[in-house]
């Protein structure tokens, strides 16, 4: 998600770590709804810290996995931003890069 402020992907990329504008997830099942429901927690949750992103397909602690998990392979910025809608009032608009 960005904040408005930049769209600068390289910068959550480069982060070792996570901290409060960064968030990093393995997965998210988005065609069930507790997926569709966890990302929008984390979407809510980085909107009202004031923006930041989330990186999906790292793990917790930084590290990349092995493999991309499938279910992020056709994950989209219109996906994401309907089910920030479909979870949030007012929903934040979320770019994917």
């Amino acid at each position: 998600m960005s904040n408005g402020l930049s769209t600068d992907f390289a910068k959550p990329l480069r982060a070792m770590t996570e901290d409060l504008d960064v968030e990093f997830k393995l997965s998210y099942n988005l065609n069930e709804k507790i997926g569709q429901a966890k990302l929008a927690k984390e979407i809510c949750a980085l909107a009202n810290h004031g923006g930041g992103w989330i990186v999906l397909g790292r793990n917790d602690d930084g590290s990349y996995p092995n493999q991309l998990p499938n279910d992020l392979l056709n994950v989209d910025q219109d996906q994401v931003n309907q089910i920030a809608s479909a979870y949030l009032q007012p929903a934040p608009h979320c770019t994917i890069g």
